[in-house]
């Protein structure tokens, strides 16, 4: 596997960070985040490879890669019509980035009744940049990680939708690892 070229961090503890991990839980200074991801996927830690790779993306690639990994689950387990709609947001957000969509996103995330995946899309793609306050009002910045967070959640928990879990945790590591190592980000149709 090539280098994580798409990812900014050098170390490994730089991502388990934002992922809020203790320092003593940490991995060992000097560790690279690709070698720390093959150690978690290695020892059948694939939720949390799915994680560290979903964490170590920049926010869009997080975004989109967690979109299309939805879809995929969803080729099995159709959404409901009101998730559907969280969707269709998100992917046309991923093809075209902006404050409205971005925020349409969010609104119709929080009108669903239970955290699925497309609910968890809805909130990366609200925390992915831009402010989080009112429209109108001073801008206030998401905390680092929230976006990456919220992506990688939606990916884990569409890996249960999917039925054969660990299969879709295969699949989403491999696409996260090729976002990483420099291939575009996906598109999902939404």
């Amino acid at each position: 596997m090539s280098e994580w070229t798409k990812v900014r961090w050098t170390q490994a503890r730089q991502v388990t960070q934002l992922m809020g991990v203790r320092d003593r839980d940490a991995p060992a200074e000097g560790v690279a985040p690709r070698a720390h991801c093959t150690a978690l996927a290695t020892a059948g830690e694939l939720s949390d490879a799915v994680t560290f790779v979903g964490h170590a993306l920049p926010r869009y690639e997080s975004v989109a890669w967690a979109t299309s990994q939805v879809a995929a689950a969803r080729a099995h387990t159709p959404a409901e019509p009101a998730e559907q709609a969280v969707f269709d947001l998100v992917a046309e957000w991923v093809k075209d980035p902006n404050d409205s969509l971005r925020r349409a996103a969010f609104d119709a995330a929080r009108a669903l009744d239970e955290a699925g995946p497309e609910q968890m899309l809805g909130f990366a793609t609200y925390y992915s940049g831009g402010s989080i306050a009112p429209e109108g009002v001073a801008p206030v910045l998401p905390k680092d990680g929230m976006c990456n967070r919220f992506a990688s959640t939606a990916v884990v928990i569409a890996a249960g939708v999917a039925g054969e879990r660990a299969a879709a945790l295969q699949a989403a590591l491999a696409a996260g690892e090729a976002v990483a190592s420099g291939a575009p980000a996906p598109q999902a149709a939404g």
